[in-house]
């Protein structure tokens, strides 16, 4: 078979330098060498060869590299090797002179070599150019390059600060030793055969011999550090250190609260706070220590709190939970950095990560699509209460959200492949008003679409690799080459090895406690069932009959300031259109109970008011139950108005009293009557006709004056015989003419009847007469018979 030479080409950079050069043309050998730092010496008297263990020196690569711009027309010198020649140039680095770090990146590199890569971190040692082809003018255009990397620091001889640098001795294998078996005996775990198989370079750890000579270095003092990054949570980190000595478990460098910030090539991958201290002391003298501490937005996950903002309230939850179920709403999210803290808009990159290939820096990759729950329309629909109307937000996919190689959008790629339409629409969260509605459609629509693009993957080392960065991912298939948002990513330090577990999850925190906790009121600050609360302000400035509660049972907020609601709708009988309804305002410090929509306790609805022992009803039940039977229904205002139902049974009765209780109207069921009481005066007015019908005799009894009084023509009229009477002088009076017309007899009688007129009198008749059964007197100035 041919050989294939690689193609990928080799990268080499230098952070201190500002170099960044990429080799076109791969190497076609590489060479690694490294000695074993063991001296032989033969004694004069001795037949065996005595070894002594005096360091080891650093991984060496050598290979060639060529450089060809001879199409292009350009100085390869001043593309290529005069950038080179730089990592020659020694210059003061970290209080100390010599040449710039760099790091070597190509496949063939990156291949681990005991428990590290060593030419992540190396020196340029030599170069040699030899410059073969030149342009007319003399400007070189291709170059072969030999050159020599050193590695930085030994590692495994104890050279950095995270190991200690002495030898601790030699153990001869004996015949049936196995590795863990000397790892256990040397350091109390049969876990730290690594660190010896490392140090000794086995390339068979189990492929032991009798009389093979293992160097047994002291473990590192760093055993493991861990950090993860998350979007959805505080970003964590921990470090566990040998500590034999005893010397790390009371250095006050680890004390709670104590700042911590990780780095890896001047990268920070967390600046956080120590929140935990955990020694173990265990058998055969070991011990370390385990420090475990969060970013600073750790804080808001501490206590829970009950507080009121503008139209909003934090019911019981963390200020994290709160601050995530406002993002969470409206499609932003919260995270810490570096100490700040971010609310902002979700997808939106914190910058870019390195590229990775699988085969080279990425050691695995199990991408995936998953479209069980992707739809291709987002609705959200609510309630506008001020305009009595349904609220609508629709949206589609967004093909921004878009990762790896794909091409359509989650809800796209659903509805293709399983030829249907499908909508998410959410009902369940109360929104008011048009643009929260949209902006809760939008973050649904962002949130089932990130869900389909879903991967882990395993890289070695690489710090700008964390979460919120977008990474490309190259070699994978056109199908998931390309950019990926990344949710989590974990690096992880252990037994010498660094590397980077990264997720890619969307908007769905993919952690235990998110799928126990999902939806519920606790996490979200919803409420279950009913709730109590006082009445702190019933003047709405809306007019719309609402009022505010105060939350006594949640106590109060951190300034001592006492828990309110938004305003509530009252939910009265009949209430509705046409201004309808029974409008019964509570009182301020009245007891009310309270419903929410939904659950969202910023949408309280008044449902009830309440009896207590302090504020009782109207009457005691005892008075208005008799034999298990309701007799009264009462409605009573606050300052003691009333009406009564009274079902009782053979006086059943309707009673309209006010507060004195002497006015009233009282409806008797039992004889059909009503009698209204009056304690003062009594007016009745009528804009028309006023009609007193009654089958049965009528009374008028006054203990004073009876007055009738008209504006226009007076009729007392009677179909029968009338009586007119009076115990006293009665007097019939008019300022115009009067006329007494009967169309049968009229008898005046009377002890004596005086008939006087200031003017003439005429007695006028068909028949006149005049008898008396005394004298009869006609006396006048002149006196005419006939």
């Amino acid at each position: 078979m041919a050989h294939t030479p690689p193609t990928t080409p080799l990268k080499i950079s230098s952070s201190e330098a500002g170099v960044n050069v990429e080799c076109p043309y791969p190497p076609a050998n590489l060479k690694i060498t490294k000695s074993s730092g063991i001296k032989r010496d033969k004694q004069p008297t001795e037949s065996t060869p005595k070894d002594t263990y005096e360091g080891g020196d650093a991984y060496y690569t050598s290979f060639e590299l060529l450089f060809d711009t001879a199409e292009k027309g350009t100085n390869v010198h001043a593309e290529y090797t005069e950038k080179l020649l730089k990592l020659m140039e020694a210059k003061e680095y970290d209080s100390q002179s010599r040449t710039p770090y760099c790091k070597l990146d190509w496949g063939p590199l990156n291949i681990k070599i005991g428990n590290r890569q060593p030419f992540k971190k190396c020196i340029l040692k030599s170069i040699d150019l030899n410059f073969v082809l030149f342009l007319k003018d003399g400007t070189p255009v291709r170059v072969k390059v030999n050159v020599t990397f050193e590695e930085a620091e030994d590692a495994a001889e104890g050279q950095n600060p995270t190991t200690i640098s002495e030898a601790r001795n030699l153990w001869t294998v004996t015949e049936g030793e196995t590795i863990d078996w000397i790892a256990y005996k040397e350091f109390g775990n049969c876990r730290y055969w690594r660190h010896i198989a490392d140090t000794n370079n086995l390339i068979d750890p189990k492929d032991l011999y009798g009389g093979q000579i293992l160097r047994i270095v002291p473990l590192p003092y760093v055993m493991e550090i861990v950090v993860d990054t998350n979007l959805h949570l505080p970003d964590m980190f921990s470090i566990q250190l040998h500590d034999d000595k005893v010397e790390w478990v009371d250095d006050s460098r680890f004390d709670l609260g104590k700042s911590v910030e990780i780095l890896v090539d001047n990268v920070s991958l967390i600046k956080g706070e120590i929140t935990s201290i955990e020694p173990e002391f265990g058998v055969h003298g070991r011990a370390s220590l385990m420090i475990r501490g969060y970013d600073k937005s750790h804080r808001l996950h501490r206590g829970r709190k009950t507080r009121t903002f503008l139209n909003v309230i934090q019911n019981n939850q963390t200020d994290m939970e709160f601050l995530l179920t406002r993002a969470q709403r409206i499609g932003f999210e919260v995270y810490d950095t570096l100490g700040t803290l971010h609310f902002v808009k979700c997808g939106k990159s914190r910058g870019n990560g390195p590229d990775l290939e699988w085969g080279a820096n990425l050691r695995s990759f199990q991408p995936r699509w998953v479209g069980p729950h992707q739809t291709d329309k987002f609705v959200v629909n609510g309630w506008d209460d001020e305009k009595k109307q349904v609220i609508t937000a629709k949206e589609t996919p967004n093909s921004s959200l878009n990762q790896g190689g794909a091409t359509k959008t989650g809800g796209a790629a659903a509805k293709s492949a399983f030829q249907k339409s499908a909508s998410s629409v959410v009902v369940s969260h109360p929104v008011s008003t048009p643009d929260a509605a949209k902006a809760m459609a939008k973050a649904l629509r962002d949130n089932v679409g990130t869900e389909y693009f879903q991967a882990e993957g395993l890289a070695f080392g690489e710090p700008t690799l964390q979460a919120g960065y977008k990474v490309k991912v190259e070699r994978v298939g056109t199908r998931f080459s390309g950019n990926y948002y990344v949710t989590a990513a974990s690096h992880i330090y252990r037994d010498g090895l660094y590397e980077t577990v990264f997720t890619v999850s969307g908007r769905h925190p993919n952690t235990i406690s998110h799928l126990l906790e999902s939806g519920t009121a606790d996490s979200q600050g919803f409420v279950r069932g009913v709730v109590i609360g006082l009445v702190t302000n019933n003047v709405d400035k809306k007019h719309l009959g609402r009022v505010k509660v105060k939350y006594p049972w949640m106590g109060k907020d951190p300034n001592g300031a006492e828990i309110e609601s938004h305003w509530a709708r009252m939910a009265p009988p009949s209430a509705g259109q046409d201004n309808k309804g029974f409008y019964y305002l509570p009182e301020i410090n009245d007891e009310v109970l309270l419903a929410f929509e939904h659950g969202d306790m910023n949408r309280p609805y008044i449902i009830g008011t309440l009896w207590s022992n302090p504020d009782k009803p109207p009457k005691p039940n005892n008075e208005v139950v008799k034999s298990g039977k309701v007799n009264e229904r009462i409605i009573q205002s606050r300052t003691g108005h009333v009406f009564i139902f009274d079902d009782t049974a053979g006086d059943e009765k309707i009673i309209i009293r006010d507060k004195t209780k002497k006015q009233e109207v009282i409806i008797l069921a039992k004889d059909n009557s009503m009698t209204i009481n009056v304690g003062q005066n009594y007016e009745l007015n009528t804009g028309g006709k006023m009609t007193i019908n009654s089958k049965m005799d009528s009374t008028i009894d006054s203990k004073a004056k009876v007055i009738v009084k008209s504006q226009a023509t007076t009729n007392i009229e009677s179909q029968a015989p009338m009586t007119i009477k009076s115990n006293a002088t009665m007097k019939i009076q008019s300022i115009a003419p009067m006329n007494i017309e009967c169309s049968a007899p009229i008898q005046i009688k009377a002890s004596m009847i005086s008939v006087k007129a200031d003017g003439m009198l005429n007695l006028e008749g068909a028949v006149v007469n005049l008898k008396g059964s005394g004298i009869v007197n006609i006396q006048g100035g002149l006196v005419k018979i006939n």
